[in-house]
C-alpha cells in the first residue's frame, strides 16, 4: 500500500492537474454514492479522530505544519 502525504517541499508546480481532476471526480462519486447508499455509516468521535491521527504518526507532522486542529 502506498501512502500519500503532504509536505513542506510540496508546491504547486508539481501538481500533476489531470491526478488531481480524476481524484476530485472519484471523491464527487463517493461522496454522491455515500449519500444515496442505505448502508449505515458512523460520525467518530473527536478523541477517535486523535487516536487515529497518533495510531499512523500523523499528529506530529500536523503540528510541525500548523494544521493540527486539536
Amino acid at each position: 500500500m502506498t501512502e500519500h502525504y503532504h509536505d513542506f517541499g510540496d508546491t504547486f508546480d508539481k501538481v500533476d492537474k489531470d491526478y488531481i481532476s480524476y481524484g476530485a471526480i472519484a471523491v464527487a462519486f463517493l461522496a454522491s454514492g455515500l449519500s444515496e447508499s442505505d448502508i449505515p455509516y458512523k460520525r467518530i468521535s473527536k478523541e477517535d479522530v486523535i487516536k487515529l491521527l497518533k495510531d499512523h504518526n500523523l499528529e506530529s507532522r500536523l503540528k510541525k505544519q500548523e494544521e493540527y486542529p486539536f
